[in-house]
């Protein structure tokens, strides 16, 4: 069973600022993986904040930040690092 995808606002313009638009295929690619069940999310604790759940995109200095539903995967942000 596939989840649905839902892209806030943010992220979407992290998405449209990345330096090569092939960068952002693949962000979108691991995204849609994730939807259909493949791909590490990693879950960063924090003391003083909520907990953040990042998809790592192999290979690439780049991941998504996101939340999730039963039936839905929330693209909260897209960081990359240079």
């Amino acid at each position: 069973m596939s989840l649905r995808v839902e892209w806030f606002e943010d992220a979407e313009e992290d998405l449209k600022r990345l330096p090569d638009w092939r960068l952002a295929d693949n962000v979108d690619a691991a995204v849609m993986r994730l939807a259909n069940g493949v791909g590490f999310v990693l879950h960063v604790m924090h003391t003083d904040a909520p907990d953040e759940f990042r998809l790592l995109i192999p290979k690439m200095r780049t991941y998504v930040r996101i939340r999730r539903s039963p039936t839905t995967i929330f693209v909260e942000r897209v960081i990359y690092r240079p």
